[in-house]
């Protein structure tokens, strides 16, 4: 078997190095994507957070109006007799 000369092995090391650079540049490119995602996640995440704290506050405070109304048969009834 030949052996290689010094020449041909830095320039398959060149050549390695330089596969490996454009990789890591791919790599790179492929994170600043990932967090580009994460952070539009992120915000869609806090919107929902938001339209689920408000529809909490929505459910409290309607619940709070069925009880200060009282039970539906008693407000018929208070309907009813209004009515007549």
């Amino acid at each position: 078997m030949a052996r290689k000369t010094l020449t041909a092995t830095v320039e398959e090391l060149s050549d390695l190095v330089t596969s490996l650079a454009e990789q890591v540049g791919s790599l790179r490119q492929e994170v600043e994507a990932f967090r580009t995602e994460l952070g539009k996640a992120a915000d869609s995440l806090a919107e929902v957070r938001t339209a689920f704290d408000t529809l909490r506050h929505q459910l409290s405070e309607l619940k709070g109006w069925k009880d200060s109304v009282g039970p539906l048969d008693e407000v018929k009834i208070n309907i009813g007799l209004l009515l007549e």
